[in-house]
């Protein structure tokens, strides 16, 4: 999972700019096997790397931060987020549609809590531009003093190979 670190001042905080902090994701990862990286969409409470109030900043970012992720790891790109996370980032449920659009299938891995293994309620809680959903997350529990997510996953909405 990719946290971005959004900051609009890369003058005084150079590890926030899209390159550096990609670089170091992936030098951070490169031991691991994976066909598809998610970039977490979400609010972020570290000072440095919080989203901005200018949603077209943090669209394009988002943008800038996946297009470069895609080149430079040559892997699948993915976003995992909730309705109510992109809502606060990008304005409305359909904010930066530019992030999420068909074209560059950017595949959706979504957290909607209701215990329910299956997407029906999506209809009634979707948010950008995406299609068919990849992946949801929809339990958590703790086992052995451990927080465990519980997903259900359609991979024939990735176009990877398992």
């Amino acid at each position: 999972m990719y946290i971005p670190c959004i900051n609009k001042d890369t003058d005084a905080h150079p590890e926030c700019r899209v390159s550096d902090q990609v670089n170091k994701f992936l030098a951070a990862t490169s031991d691991i096997n994976h066909q598809i990286i998610w970039i977490k969409i979400s609010a972020n409470d570290d000072e440095k790397c919080k989203w901005t109030n200018d949603i077209n900043f943090n669209c394009q970012r988002t943008q800038d931060i996946a297009n470069y992720l895609k080149v430079a790891s040559n892997k699948k790109i993915g976003y995992f987020s909730t309705q109510e996370d992109w809502i606060k980032i990008y304005g409305d449920k359909y904010g930066c549609s530019e992030a999420s659009d068909l074209y560059n299938f950017y595949p959706l891995y979504y957290k909607y809590l209701d215990d329910q293994p299956n997407t029906k309620e999506f209809l009634d809680h979707k948010f950008g531009t995406f299609g068919p959903q990849a992946m949801k997350m929809y339990k958590t529990t703790d086992q052995c003093n451990a927080q465990l997510n519980i997903n259900i996953l359609y991979p024939e909405n990735l176009s990877i190979n398992l």
